[in-house]
């Protein structure tokens, strides 16, 4: 992959939660978040949601302008836990006594557990499936 220039809009970023024309022309910019990396703006839906695709990522997702224009960017499938751990779409949240448990054995878990959601549906229903690596 070649390199990612961000494009920064000659007019700045804060005009684009107030100009919905030049919102519009945001469509396919490649932008760079502060933490997370590259990613490209698929399509401005509003003036508080637009479509994005990490690079890397294979979901598009709807997100809050705003934490593009602050550039703090962060999708359900963004691999922020030990760098290969992530949310997933579901009902289930990280701040619980399951999300910790998944964070403290995620470097040994099968790769299908990298997705929280997972984890968390079959650590309800008793399906917890250790042996590609486990340690239970």
């Amino acid at each position: 992959m070649g390199s990612i220039r961000e494009k920064t809009p000659k007019w700045g970023w804060k005009q684009v939660a107030i100009n919905k024309k030049r919102a519009k022309i945001l469509e396919g910019m490649l932008c760079t978040d502060n933490k997370y990396g590259p990613f490209e703006i698929i399509k401005y839906h509003n003036e508080t949601q637009v479509m994005i695709k990490m690079i890397g990522e294979d979901k598009p997702v709807m997100i809050a302008l705003k934490t593009v224009l602050n550039k703090s960017v962060k999708t359900p499938y963004t691999r922020y836990v030990q760098g290969v751990g992530y949310k997933g779409e579901g009902r289930y949240q990280l701040r619980t006594s399951v999300g910790n448990i998944w964070k403290r054995r995620l470097s040994s878990l099968p790769e299908k557990y990298h997705n929280f959601q997972v984890f968390a549906k079959d650590y309800y229903n008793d399906r917890l499936d250790l042996a590609e690596g486990g340690d239970d």
